[in-house]
Formats: C-alpha cells, sequence, structure tokens
C-alpha cells in the first residue's frame, strides 16, 4: 500500500508508516495494514517545527493541543522526522518556491530518514505548493510516473 498525502496529509502518510513501531498504547499503533511508501507532496514532516516557526498559523499547536515543549511526548509520537528511520519507502516532492510550507523540511527529513538507515529520497518540483495536486501540472506528473515503483517496495 502507497500511502500519499499533500501538506498536512504528507505529515499522516509518513506517520501512519510508522505506526508500527509506536508504543502499544499510542493513537494508531498495532495498524492492519502496512504501508510499503509513501509520496509526501509538500509534507509537513517537522511537525515539531511547524509548531515553534508557527507553519500554517496555529494549526500544528492546534492540532496537537500545544506546542512542543509542553508536549513533548505528543509530538514523538506524531511528527515523522521523530520516527526514522520507517520500513517504508518515502518519496518526498517538494518546490523551493512553495511558500507555505518550507522545503527544508522535506530536505531534513531524508537526510535524518537516510542517516538512519530508512529508504527516503527527494525529488524537487517547479512549481508551488499546490502544483503537486494539480493534475494538469507537470509537478502531479512526475508524482504518478513515481508510483509503479513505489508500489514494488517492500
Amino acid at each position: 500500500m502507497v500511502a500519499i498525502g499533500h501538506s498536512a496529509g504528507g505529515q499522516l502518510a509518513a506517520w501512519a508508516a510508522g505506526r508500527d513501531g509506536l508504543p502499544q498504547h499510542a493513537p494508531g499503533a498495532g495498524p492492519r495494514v502496512a504501508v510499503t511508501a509513501v509520496v509526501s507532496q509538500a509534507g509537513v514532516l517537522a511537525l515539531a517545527d511547524c509548531a515553534r516557526e508557527g507553519v500554517g498559523g496555529t494549526a500544528a499547536l492546534d492540532l496537537m493541543g500545544g506546542g512542543p515543549g509542553q508536549l513533548p511526548e505528543r509530538y514523538r509520537l506524531a511528527d515523522p522526522i521523530a520516527a526514522v528511520p520507517v520500513e517504508a519507502a518515502v518519496l518526498c516532492v517538494h518546490s523551493r518556491a512553495d511558500d507555505e510550507v518550507p522545503f527544508a523540511y522535506s530536505e531534513r527529513y531524508v537526510a535524518a530518514a537516510v542517516a538512519a538507515g530508512g529508504r527516503a529520497s527527494l525529488r524537487e518540483t517547479r512549481g508551488d505548493h499546490y502544483t503537486l495536486i494539480d493534475p494538469a501540472a507537470p509537478d502531479w506528473a512526475l508524482v504518478v510516473a513515481a508510483l509503479p515503483g513505489l508500489a514494488g517496495h517492500r
């Protein structure tokens, strides 16, 4: 199963790939379906940084119920970068021109995942935050073209 998510959905797709590593008591632990690959489209892959930097206004703070300094355990369980490496192959697609989610989040996630022994890569796109989900855009075509190769990962 390939999980695909854009922006906040990219955080969820990457989080879903690491659910088998969650403690038994954690929300989402014990998944019944294994995610074998992830496509994160301009994903919020550094959730604690997002909260500290105010990316998306208060979205991360609202989701988590507070900041990473107040709720470190919640962030440890929900932040994709805190869960590397995951078994799934992770493809991050992101544009440096994205003015909503920093390109650096994907860069840092991939660097951390690879350093931890994971299979992660980053494909830079030329559009913006939304061309990744526009079926008429070349950035969307890049995602679609990557799917057959990712579907075979285990």
